[in-house]
């Protein structure tokens, strides 16, 4: 028997409406028989293929049974939303708890994720950010690698004029002056650079010409200055006066006013002034390859390789080298832009700001952390929740609803919730976290993502990750459960819930982290804040001087004003201006702290002497002048009597006739090792500082006194001053913000924890209420039914402990070790105090639930049995 071909009848019944498939199928069929008796087996096959073809049309395509599907989906969700948004009001405690639990975590999460979002893309908005690279070079100091940000001055140039593949440059010199417009005068960092600084770069020109920096005597200047010289004034075509120096003083015509930098521009310059100026000027010695800038920047073009070009330009180390030998270059390299924020920090003399890479990761595991703990809460707590909806579940069951149904009606439900928690930990990042996180930065960041694609994606990553993760398992588990087994009460719901302890472990351990980690830092933050400075900064103010006449006339009023105790001039200060400077002592080089001051400053500063004696101040060279060095020198040359030494610097012969204990000689102290210093006697024509001392008491009136006398001292300078007890102000403010923010991260950690405690002591007691009533019946104590329903937990928060203690003190400490050179070494209060917070805390959380298991009554709860 002959029969048509089986896969064109399956599509037939496939495609066919079930009420026309009968009477298509036995039309086509008798046609098919027919035509096999008439023309043959083949032809009838082909027409059969055709006659199903063709009845593939509109009309004939089921789809009654499709729509009744999707309307029905669409009602089954209608209902699924509105018993969500039901339950959620009516269990609005629970409710309440899972949002916040999980509001707060997202919005950490959300806060730092912007943070870490604009690290990651900063000066992406310039056009040619993946072509342009600045040169490094890596030296070789003390016989160790250093990368520096620092390149000879003319290798710019040299690589456009030599290499075709350069395209731009621009150099980048910093310098200080004295700006004065009209009666504002004000002491600016200025930068000195190329014309290529505004090609290659797409900073925004508010207002003149974008071409200023080609002309010699014109100057660009920032959205701020412009505003803070020129307050409502048009600043272009206005003359600003800049002084360097005590009589280098020049006007340069205001050319450009630039935009507002953006806020991800990893490079903010206030002045921009040509490069031709430098050395027109005469604000360095040499214009060479011995001199170095600060920075060095070009832009390649299309094609190019970076690489190739690195090898091209070591061919100008031996001649750098051969123009200073101290300072020997190993290899250039070319860091693009498009990394160079994340790369500063290995680049000493960095020219662009960034944060530490470990730092942007360790925030983005915290954060992430914390969000799977929510997830956890949100999973016990929700789990624990569902005990009261059990004969809501049966029914639904009984009337027709699969496992699959009642999984999706949980999985809506829970979606509600972490939605909700989304908008709200939203609003906190914005309106609490990321103002408290600015108020801690140097620098602000706005709530905004680097690009429309990434916010759009990363929050329906967060609802949908989040949501399926928090809710998949508590949808699964109380879907399980039979309508039978439900209605007889023989639901043994939740008697083990091994899955949901592993959870809270995992959350306990990480809070006792977070903890001991926090009591850890803070206890070093505050050690490293109460250090010995190695002098007296209190009653100390330092004044800029522009001029040596002006020494004179502030040490007339010194001598005669009551308010001073003692003064002395320097051309170095503690924390403001120091130098480092290559000592040698016969083949022995090392890289050292030099300040050049008064024979008095060292007394004056009340500085420690170890041995030997104080300086005396004599220049003669004949003689060897004396000096002073630190602990830290000795301890760097291993002398055992340094008294006598000899030391070169700068080709003068000096002699140590004394040691000093070790000080604090720059503003950061806390973050690197102290090198070794020396102390020397300078002439009165290099003071760069007038240093008072006051009387007890009196050192605001002093300042107030010597601002006055300025005026007539200088009245074209600014008054220039730093309160010394101050010098420190901006790392102690980073270490307090550092303990905020880690204070901020255990609170929350802590809430977490404690919340997942308190959803599984729930769950618990609701599973074991009737256990609890007949116990109680059979004569147990309160306390008894206290400790029956607490004592597994206590090995919970044991584990977490023994788990989360030795973590916390390994990662902290670690991270200690690597950022402090003296850390404060470990004690065991960090870990008592964690101990005692996480146990008053869990402690105050399962209180209720507790005296709630204890006063259960056996009547109500056994009266169905």
């Amino acid at each position: 028997m002959i029969n048509p071909p089986k896969w064109a009848t399956k599509f037939l019944r496939w495609y066919c409406n079930p009420d026309l498939l009968e009477e298509i199928e036995g039309d086509i069929y008798e046609l098919f028989d027919r035509r096999i008796e008439e023309k043959g087996a083949g032809f009838a096959k082909r027409k059969f293929l055709w006659d199903t073809l063709r009845f593939f049309r509109w009309s004939n395509i089921k789809r009654t049974h499709t729509i009744n599907q999707r309307s029905n989906a669409i009602i089954m969700l209608r209902n699924y939303l509105h018993v969500g948004f039901r339950n959620m009001t009516r269990y609005w405690v629970t409710s309440s708890i899972n949002i916040f639990g999980l509001a707060l975590a997202l919005a950490t999460l959300i806060t730092l994720f912007i943070f870490i979002d604009m690290q990651q893309n900063m000066d992406n908005y310039h056009t040619n950010t993946k072509k342009i690279y600045q040169v490094v070079n890596n030296v070789k100091s003390e016989g160790e690698l250093e990368l520096w940000g620092d390149s000879p001055v003319e290798l710019g140039s040299i690589l456009v004029e030599n290499h075709s593949q350069v395209e731009e440059m621009f150099r980048v010199e910093y310098q200080y002056a004295n700006v004065k417009y009209e009666d504002n005068v004000f002491n600016e960092l200025l930068v000195f650079t190329d014309p290529g600084f505004l090609k290659m770069l797409d900073f925004s020109v508010l207002a003149g010409d974008r071409n200023t920096l080609e002309k010699r005597d014109h100057i660009v200047i920032s959205y701020d200055m412009a505003e803070k010289y020129f307050a409502l004034e048009d600043p272009v075509g206005k003359l600003l006066t800049l002084k360097f120096g005590s009589n280098n003083i020049k006007t340069f015509t205001v050319g450009a006013v630039l935009e507002k930098y953006p806020y991800n521009s990893s490079m903010r310059f206030n002045f921009l002034l040509p490069m031709e100026q430098l050395r027109e000027l005469q604000l360095v010695d040499k214009f060479d390859w011995s001199y170095f800038t600060d920075a060095t920047f070009i832009m390649l073009k299309d094609g190019a390789d970076p690489l190739a070009l690195t090898e091209q330009a070591d061919q100008y180390i031996s001649t750098q080298n051969s123009f200073d030998p101290e300072w020997k270059v190993e290899s250039f390299e070319l860091i693009s832009l498009e990394t160079l924020c994340q790369q500063s920090h290995r680049i000493r003399s960095a020219v662009a700001g960034g944060s530490h890479p470990a730092g942007q990761i360790a925030l983005g595991i915290i954060a992430i952390l914390l969000t799977v703990l929510a997830c956890f809460n949100y999973m016990n707590i929700s789990v624990a929740a569902s005990t009261k909806r059990l004969k809501e579940i049966a029914l639904r069951k009984v009337v027709g609803s699969n496992r699959g149904a009642i999984t999706v009606q949980f999985l809506v439900e829970n979606l509600i919730q972490v939605f909700v928690a989304l908008i709200i930990g939203t609003l906190i990042g914005y309106f609490l976290f990321m103002p408290g996180l600015n108020s801690i930065l140097p620098f602000s960041v706005p709530f905004r993502f680097a690009s429309i694609p990434m916010m759009v994606v990363f929050f329906l990553s967060i609802l949908i990750l989040v949501g399926v993760v928090s809710s998949l398992y508590p949808a699964l588990y109380v879907s399980r459960f039979q309508p039978v087994s439900i209605f007889r009460g023989n639901t043994k719901f939740g008697t083990k819930n091994v899955f949901s302890k592993v959870l809270l472990a995992f959350q306990l351990t990480f809070a006792f982290t977070t903890v001991v980690g926090c009591f850890l830092f803070t206890d070093n933050a505050v050690f490293q804040k109460n250090q010995e400075w190695g002098y007296e900064g209190e009653g100390i103010l330092s004044l800029t001087l522009n001029d040596p006449s002006q020494y004179s006339a502030l040490n007339e009023f010194a001598s005669a004003n009551p308010l001073v105790a003692e003064f002395v001039g320097s051309a170095n200060q503690l924390c403001i201006d120091y130098n480092v400077h290559a000592v040698h002592q016969r083949e022995t080089e090392v890289r050292s702290v030099v300040f050049n001051t008064h024979a008095n400053y060292p007394q004056m500063m009340r500085m420690k002497l170890k041995e030997g004696q104080w300086i005396n101040g004599k220049l003669d060279a004949a003689n060897n002048p004396e000096i002073l060095i630190n602990e830290q020198f000795v301890k760097k040359m291993g002398w055992d009597q340094p008294i006598g030494e000899r030391l070169t610097v700068d080709s003068t012969l000096l002699t140590v006739v004394g040691v000093v204990e070790n000080f604090q000689y720059q503003s950061w102290f806390g973050y690197d090792q102290l090198l070794p210093s020396i102390i020397k006697v300078t002439p009165e024509e290099n003071y760069q500082y007038a240093i008072f001392k006051s009387t007890p008491g009196n050192l605001t009136a002093l300042d107030a006194s010597l601002k006055a006398l300025w005026l007539d001292v200088a009245p074209n300078d600014p008054y220039d001053r730093v309160i010394q007890s101050n010098a420190y102000d901006q790392f102690f403010n980073e270490l307090d913000g550092n303990i905020v923010v880690i204070n901020v991260i255990s609170a929350i950690a802590i809430v977490l924890a404690a919340l997942g405690l308190f959803g599984l002591l729930s769950f618990n007691i609701q599973s074991r209420i009737k256990e609890f009533s007949v116990r109680k019946i059979l004569g147990a104590t309160t306390g008894q039914i206290i400790k029956i329903a607490s004592k597994q937990y206590f090995w919970i928060v044991g584990i977490g402990f023994v788990l989360g203690a030795p973590a916390g003190f390994f990662m902290i400490n670690s991270l200690i070790q690597s950022v402090f050179p003296n850390p404060k070494p470990v004690g065991l209060m960090p870990f008592i105090l964690s101990m005692l917070i996480m146990a008053l805390t869990l402690a105050f959380t399962i209180t209720g639930q507790l005296i709630k298991a204890s006063h259960v009554n056996p009547a109500e709860n056994l009266r169905n049995e």
